[in-house]
């Protein structure tokens, strides 16, 4: 029974590690707060009458990368923009990313075979302090996705959050069946991990019921 109990504890440990770096993060609020500043994360959110206010603080110099994407469908819209502030007392900064003087390009995510259209980009090192990043439109309507450090905007974490946020941003991001989501390579590594579980939890069992009989 100990061999079966460590063979589950391990593979709850190493599943969510394996091959992948951030969980997607689909956005259902307005006012969102960033808890990690220095890890990649990409937010998927919908506008919906009014605009996107990211906040977070950094206690430490640090590099700070954002770029803008939208999922490249009939109604993509590219007037999608993204404006960083300062908000502390002690330093004065703002720097906008404008979507509708932007060239956006094609980029394909290679692990749910998504086609996005890619939008202007920021990079720079910033000092300590709070800040905002609003993500708006002039009517503020239409989805996006934004995308703060990592050199992969689309490496994703392969964790239960990603199993079941996936569903949603093909649905409402692409307007097709939340099933196509796991039609993908991260659906085929997904149904390797599940199977390769179910047999190291079975083998730990066969091994514990031969040892008691």
């Amino acid at each position: 029974m100990k061999y079966l109990l460590y063979c589950i504890a391990c593979i709850s440990c190493l599943l969510p590690q394996i091959a992948f770096a951030h969980v997607p993060q689909y956005v259902e609020t307005n006012a969102i707060a960033i808890e990690d500043t220095y890890a990649q994360q990409v937010f998927y959110g919908i506008l919906d009458n009014e605009p996107h206010v990211y906040t977070f603080e950094s206690k430490r110099p640090f590099d700070l990368s954002m770029s803008l994407f939208i999922p490249d469908v009939p109604e993509a819209r590219t007037d999608i923009s993204a404006l960083i502030e300062a908000t502390s007392t002690n330093i004065m900064f703002s720097n906008q990313l404008l979507g509708n003087t932007h060239t956006w390009t094609p980029y394909r995510e290679s692990f749910t075979n998504d086609m996005y259209l890619y939008g202007p980009t920021f990079k720079e090192f910033m000092p300590i302090g709070t800040y905002t990043i609003t993500v708006s439109a002039p009517d503020n309507l239409g989805p996006y996705v934004l995308v703060i450090g990592g050199k992969d905007p689309f490496f994703l974490n392969d964790s239960w959050e990603t199993f079941t946020t996936l569903p949603k941003i093909k649905k409402h991001f692409f307007h097709t069946s939340t099933l196509s989501a796991y039609t993908n390579i991260f659906g085929i590594i997904a149904i390797v991990l599940i199977v390769f579980s179910c047999g190291v939890i079975w083998t730990g069992w066969f091994i514990y019921r031969k040892i008691k009989t």
